[in-house]
């Protein structure tokens, strides 16, 4: 899925926040369940090239431009953060066919083409998180997240996006003892913890990594294999402790 920027209502209700905020926590504590059992997802843009508004250039270099490489392909990167401050493996969509060349390019022994193992990819068509890649994204990454974890249950919370609401979706949430949360619409810049403060540094590290890049191969765009280390040495770098602050900020906890 593609994200644009929307403002959103900047008259938020307060006791909608409150509501959501007191129910989840209400809910947390009657099922008992454990900080890592608490996770919120949700799906980034990335482009592959990402210029920033200053300027970069080696040090000692008189004259210095805005760079970028002028690709104008893309990728969405899925995340996810526990509310005890653990990262999920990212969930990278690159722009493909399922039976095309770029799929067999990023699952299998991805190691030896030059991929980071930490991450897990997939294709889709216009590089989106449709059904098809949501129930991808369950059984690579959040059923086995879950069984190595040993919880009795685990709780959900994503934004309302129409994918992640479609009946087949939550049933296979349902099959991994996974309870689905959506927060209310409108309000992810005050209530989804990753809208909140975690995709903001995340993409802060991101941009980084891409003016290294541009540094360093001045002629040259950038390929998945190099977008997937981005993600990956992004996502490294966010610390637990903002991914904590971020919950606690937000209002929720399990005490």
């Amino acid at each position: 899925r593609r994200r644009t920027h929307v403002a959103q209502n900047t008259r938020h209700c307060h006791q909608k926040i409150r509501d959501f905020v007191d129910g989840v926590n209400s809910h947390i504590r009657m099922m008992k369940l454990p900080p890592g059992a608490i996770v919120n997802i949700d799906e980034t843009n990335v482009d592959f090239d990402m210029p920033s508004n200053s300027t970069i250039d080696r040090r000692g270099v008189k004259s210095v431009s805005v760079r970028g490489t002028g690709c104008s392909q893309r990728a969405t990167v899925l995340l996810g953060v526990s509310m005890d401050g653990e990262k999920l493996p990212p969930f990278i969509v690159f722009t493909g066919t399922r039976n095309g060349r770029v799929i067999r390019e990023v699952t299998g022994d991805v190691g030896i083409r030059g991929f980071p193992t930490d991450v897990v990819m997939t294709v889709q068509k216009k590089a989106w998180v449709d059904n098809e890649v949501m129930l991808e994204w369950i059984e690579k990454v959040w059923r086995p997240w879950v069984a190595s974890k040993f919880f009795d249950y685990s709780y959900l919370i994503m934004d309302c996006f129409k994918v992640h609401m479609q009946g087949n979706i939550l049933d296979a949430l349902a099959s991994c003892k996974t309870e689905a949360e959506f927060v209310v619409a409108g309000y992810t810049s005050k209530l989804q913890v990753l809208d909140v403060g975690v995709n903001r540094p995340f993409k802060v590290y991101l941009s980084d990594e891409f003016n290294k890049f541009v540094i360093d191969n001045p002629a040259k765009n950038p390929s998945r294999q190099h977008v997937a280390m981005w993600i990956s040495h992004a996502w490294k770098n966010l610390k637990a402790e903002t991914i904590l602050n971020t919950w606690r900020h937000v209002g929720f906890n399990f005490q």
